[in-house]
């Protein structure tokens, strides 16, 4: 069990740079709704990048087109140009774009300009790993990673884990009835089902599950802890130590 963690982990770890590399792997099945970015909420922190196209007015040839990149402030403000600042924090880039498109249009006296807007970076968005990998914590989320991409950025499975991973989804639907999605990580790696590797979404929570012999193990630590603390208690009278068969330094002499 030992050797096949230590191989899975390493295969883990190839995993994020080879999946990303290969064009043919694509994930499937529970897709992010963030693959397109049109439903990302924007937060503090988050860069989008804004271009203006087709814009047919007596302007300046520097502003009939422009391509900007905004990093949301922490007041939740960007800067574009011919639309000054403007609150995003919490609305979709979809709805931010059209608004955009309005605001612009207006400011031009033209309204068939084309606006588009496309996420760059999630600063503000990311998931967490839970239990036996490597490296637990938070990650930070890009807007494209699967299962497998984020287990390798935690390190891979430690020596405790089985094969099987739980992803709890931070949605109103799956908390209020309880769910979560189980998902056999051997399969991917060694199967190459990718039906399972799908996207992940903000504030995703993965947990890589004990396997039945790290249960079994942590239960006979738990049988034996309180005998252990016991006679611990009784050589600390007996002899002035913890340690049976050796007293401290004021009891020898």
């Amino acid at each position: 069990m030992t050797t096949n963690l230590t191989q899975i982990s390493i295969l883990l770890t190839l995993s994020g740079f080879l999946f990303s590399a290969c064009g043919s792997v694509d994930p499937i099945g529970f897709e992010s709704e963030y693959s397109d970015s049109e439903n990302f909420r924007l937060f503090p922190g988050d860069v989008v990048q804004i271009v203006v196209s087709n814009v047919e007015s007596k302007t300046t040839v520097e502003e009939k087109m422009f391509d900007v990149s905004q990093t949301v402030r922490p007041d939740g403000n960007i800067s574009v140009p011919l639309a000054g600042d403007y609150n995003v924090s919490g609305d979709t880039i979809g709805d931010v774009r059209k608004e955009l498109s309005k605001t612009i249009g207006a400011s031009l006296g033209d309204n068939q300009i084309e606006v588009s807007m496309f996420l760059v970076e999630a600063k503000s968005q990311v998931v967490h790993v839970f239990g036996e990998v490597g490296m637990p914590g938070r990650y930070q989320y890009s807007g494209s990673q699967t299962i497998i991409d984020v287990l390798a950025m935690a390190g891979g499975f430690n020596r405790r884990a089985s094969y099987d991973v739980s992803v709890v989804r931070q949605n109103e639907a799956m908390l209020a009835e309880g769910k979560s999605i189980e998902v056999d990580v051997s399969a991917i790696m060694y199967d190459g089902d990718q039906s399972r590797n799908f996207y992940l979404q903000p504030r995703d929570i993965i947990v890589a599950e004990r396997s039945i012999g790290a249960i079994i193990e942590d239960f006979v630590v738990s049988l034996f802890s309180p005998v252990k603390g016991l006679l611990e208690g009784i050589t600390q009278v007996l002899f002035g130590s913890t340690s049976l068969g050796w007293a401290t330094s004021e009891t020898s002499k």
